[in-house]
């Protein structure tokens, strides 16, 4: 199913038992969704070209879950995501509607859809059934409506006025479309499902293959059968008790790494600390032959924020001026590895 170049791949299906939970792995559409669509808010739309572009991508992808007897239900931008190249990938299968071989069409009794995207048959309470892929088409009539608008064509904060909306008002669009468009999107948007624009006409419309200079793949050539091995079904389901172990422990890792950091500013309060207890200096003054005098010792205090105060005169040239300048007073801050990193430069 995910192997179709515009649905969204299922990398891996982990289950973790200790939890009872299923967690699923998708490849990455760096992009995000094609669109942020709100209610009473404009988004500013796309050109034709760019939109046409899109809606291919959608229509293929929606042609393949047809033929593999999968309803949608919920086409919509937010469900419709971009990769790098800018390929929209079709995700989130949550309500989607599997129906059986022998069936050329789904019936569908329950009417779950994003009420921005229901179909006035779905609105209705007079339907017992509906039909699935006429459901899909007006949910994709809708995402095109989107895109080339910015919005969408009934809106309502009160999901009972928009059903009657959606059941009763015209659609308005904008004098900026080509005649063509507004033909495919009223096709689509065609509130009787029984007229409603079917997806081969959709691939064959004038605006969508661009007066047939760019056709679009034929259902063989987008549709393409493959078999599911025995290996694949074995291996379809994962245990994640290792995959989220590892998870939890490289977070573990990353919260100690940084407490320990943290805690490398605090070391023990130590008083009377004598210079020559640490080895950096005390090589250092045998090196240089710097006499105790010209360094006051005192004791130094560790607290929650070390303050180096050895060298105060990087700036010289003289490394051994700088060390005879230097001065750590009584009762003064220090970093000790600042310290150190000081004298390994020397």
């Amino acid at each position: 199913m995910t192997k179709h170049p515009n649905i969204a791949l299922l990398v891996e299906v982990l289950d973790d038992a200790r939890e009872d939970n299923i967690y699923m792995v998708f490849e990455l559409c760096e992009k995000g969704k094609i669109m942020d669509i709100q209610v009473n808010k404009r988004t500013e739309p796309y050109g034709e070209d760019k939109a046409r572009k899109y809606f291919r991508d959608i229509v293929l992808g929606l042609e393949y879950c047809h033929y593999k007897k999968i309803i949608h239900r919920d086409i919509k931008p937010d469900n419709l995501l971009l990769t790098a190249d800018d390929t929209v990938k079709i995700s989130d299968f949550g309500i989607s509607y599997m129906f059986n071989e022998n069936q050329d069409d789904a019936s569908i009794s329950d009417k779950n859809a994003s009420p921005l995207y229901c179909p006035p048959e779905a609105c209705s309470s007079e339907r017992a059934t509906i039909k699935g892929k006429a459901v899909d088409i007006w949910a994709l009539g809708i995402t095109l409506f989107n895109l080339v608008h910015g919005y969408c064509p009934f809106e309502d904060t009160n999901v009972i006025n928009l059903c009657k909306k959606i059941e009763e008002d015209p659609v308005i669009y904008s004098p900026n479309i080509s005649a063509e468009l507004k033909d495919l999107i009223s096709k689509m948007l065609q509130k009787d499902p029984d007229k409603r624009i079917t997806l081969p006409d959709i691939k064959q419309h004038c605006w969508v293959t661009e007066h047939n200079k760019n056709p679009m793949l034929n259902t063989e050539e987008n549709c393409i059968y493959e078999e599911i091995t025995d290996e694949e079904i074995a291996n379809a389901v994962q245990p994640a008790f290792m995959f989220v172990s590892k998870l939890l422990n490289k977070i573990r890792k990353g919260l100690a790494q940084k407490n320990e950091r943290a805690n490398r500013a605090r070391s023990v309060k130590s008083t009377n600390t004598e210079i020559s207890n640490i080895p950096y200096i005390a090589k250092l003054r045998k090196e240089r032959n710097c006499s105790h005098d010209n360094i006051r010792v005192g004791s130094a205090k560790r607290h929650n924020s070390l303050k180096h105060t050895l060298f105060r005169h990087q700036s010289h040239q003289n490394i051994t001026d700088s060390i005879n300048n230097a001065t750590i007073m009584e009762d003064d801050e220090f970093e000790e590895d600042e310290i150190h990193r000081k004298l390994k430069s020397v």
